[in-house]
């Protein structure tokens, strides 16, 4: 499933579609773009 930054979404991690980050959200919290690359969309893990 495809997550983009901006969104709401639950505590886990979020794999950047473009460069591979990850962002760790620790609660339920909005989605940020990847810190590395910009990019603003993510795969769960």
């Amino acid at each position: 499933m495809e997550y983009l930054s901006g969104s709401k979404q639950n505590k886990g991690f979020y794999k950047c579609k473009n460069c591979g980050t990850f962002v760790e959200l620790k609660e339920y919290n909005t989605l940020p773009p990847c810190p590395t690359c910009g990019f603003n969309k993510f795969d769960n893990k």
